[in-house]
This record gives structure tokens, C-alpha cells and sequence, in this order.
């Protein structure tokens, strides 16, 4: 099971061996307005019989904080690859105001970390998306122009 803690309206939200803050509570109450929703949102994998994440309803604000909680395989990321657009929802929906931008380190991402240790996590997200897109994505081997990429685009001008 996934404790998202953003405004979650699961019932197993509230039976974690642990509590966060009162900053951020679980709380359906919440009435600022919503940057991003998501409405009965499950996801499965192809070729899987069974959900990965089921029938997952929230809203977060502003004021929300959020913390993506619960044990390995319980489908932290893939919520995570929905909210990002990574992923598309098998079923349900997601609403992200079209000025939202969601940041996020994937757990496995660590191979350039090690040229930010002097950052905080909040400074590398901003760092990363400073220039409107993505530098650890632009800095990819499949991302970076080669000759071969330069003759083509050469030759496509006339040049």
C-alpha cells in the first residue's frame, strides 16, 4: 500500500506506523485550490493481470507537502511516473494546472549526484531545472549531437 499523504482519501492512509508533521496532514479538508488531481487513478504494467497502484483519488495545493511513502513494490514510482506524464493511467484521471512543473530524482539516479554534494536537494532540483529543460536529460549520450547528426542536418539545408 502507498501512503501518498498528499490529500488522500485512501483509508490505509491512516493506519501508518508513523505519523508526518501536523504541517502536512492527511486531512480530505483541505480547501485551497488544487494545482494538481488526480480521480480514481490506477495503473497496471502490460502484460500484468492486477494494478500496480488502484483507484487512487488526491488533490494537492499550494500548501500541500508532500511525502510518497510505503514499502518497496507498494507503486511509489509508478505514481510517481503518472504525475510526471511519465506514465499514462489505465484508468481514471490526473489534472495538473498548466503552470505546475513536478521535479523529482528517480532512486536510481545516482551516477551524477556525486557532481552536487555541496547542493541541497531543493538547489539541485532548481539547479536541474533552471534552464527550462532538463540538464541531466540533455546531457545524455543519446541527447548529445554527433558528426554524423551535424552531416545529416548539413545535408537536409542544402549546405
Amino acid at each position: 500500500m502507498v501512503c501518498c499523504c498528499f490529500v488522500c482519501t485512501t483509508p490505509a492512509c491512516y493506519t501508518l506506523p508513523y505519523r508526518l508533521t501536523d504541517s502536512a496532514p492527511c486531512c480530505p479538508l483541505l480547501q485551497d485550490r488544487a494545482i494538481l488531481k488526480m480521480h480514481n487513478m490506477s495503473f497496471t504494467y502490460p502484460g500484468r493481470d492486477s494494478p500496480q497502484v488502484r483507484d487512487v483519488s488526491l488533490q494537492v495545493s499550494l500548501s500541500s507537502r508532500v511525502a510518497c511513502v510505503g514499502a518497496n513494490g507498494a507503486g511509489k514510482s509508478t505514481l510517481i511516473k503518472v504525475l510526471t506524464g511519465e506514465t499514462e493511467p489505465t484508468t481514471g484521471t490526473v489534472w495538473k494546472h498548466p503552470n505546475l512543473r513536478i521535479a523529482y530524482v528517480a532512486q536510481h539516479a545516482f551516477h551524477h549526484i556525486e557532481q552536487h554534494l555541496d547542493k541541497t536537494p531543493n538547489e539541485y532540483i532548481q539547479w536541474r531545472y533552471a534552464i527550462g529543460e532538463d540538464r541531466e536529460a540533455l546531457q545524455k549520450v543519446d541527447r548529445k549531437v554527433t558528426e554524423e547528426d551535424i552531416a545529416a542536418r548539413a545535408k537536409v539545408r542544402g549546405l
